[in-house]
């Protein structure tokens, strides 16, 4: 877990008692929307693969932003934020799912 995840997991802990179940269905597409962003993060690396291995040809100087170390140590970094929050999205979603459960089914094990 880094911050990010557990923010998400701390901010749902001391709402969840307090969420209608309208507001707890909002939350739980966070998980599926969770999904499109790793979809869109996915396509965005290809990408910038693509750029790199460009850069990486023996014909002349690259032209590409990812040719400096520090460069592509702040991509990485920020891939690595973007995924953080992704896995935040994902867990408040189930969370709320749950919870949502727990509402409609009073039967159902918290």
């Amino acid at each position: 877990m880094s911050w990010v995840t557990d923010a998400f997991a701390v901010l749902f802990r001391h709402a969840e008692d307090r969420l209608t179940l309208d507001e707890l269905d909002e939350l739980s597409s966070l998980a599926g929307v969770a999904g499109e962003e790793a979809q869109n993060l996915s396509h965005i690396c290809e990408g910038l693969a693509g750029l790199v291995i460009a850069d990486g040809g023996s014909e002349g100087a690259g032209a590409g932003n990812f040719q400096a170390a520090a460069s592509v140590a702040d991509l990485l970094s920020h891939l690595a934020h973007s995924l953080d929050v992704i896995s935040g999205m994902i867990d408040a979603g189930q969370a709320a799912q749950r919870r949502a459960q727990v509402l409609r089914d009073p039967e159902v094990p918290e």
